[in-house]
């Protein structure tokens, strides 16, 4: 892993542990937001986090919260794939709130 990917995971875990105490968890989500935003140069491998976020890694929630600004393609087309590949419907839930955060986004501006 490089030192991005560590402090994306890092940042991860701390909204983990937030999200098991903390009444607003949004200072959390944000820390993850700004560090990925300033990180455009490691946007292919900050996508592969996210990816491995909605497969499991981490909390789900981080994906959710930070597509709806950063909208990358391929986090969507990961979410519609790991939907379509289920019966489970907590993974289900799931990938319709990761998708859903893209609508919201347009629902927003339009």
């Amino acid at each position: 892993m490089s030192q991005i990917t560590d402090k994306f995971w890092a940042l991860c875990s701390e909204v983990d542990e937030a999200l098991q105490g903390v009444d607003d968890v949004r200072p959390f989500l944000l820390n993850v937001l700004r560090f990925v935003q300033a990180m455009t140069q490691a946007r292919q491998e900050l996508a592969q986090c996210f990816i491995e976020l909605l497969k499991g890694r981490g909390p789900w929630e981080v994906a959710s919260f930070c597509m709806r600004e950063l909208r990358w393609p391929e986090v969507y087309d990961a979410a519609t794939e790991l939907l379509r590949g289920t019966d489970d419907f907590r993974v289900k839930t799931v990938m319709h709130h990761v998708r859903n955060a893209y609508e919201a986004h347009e629902d927003e501006e339009g």
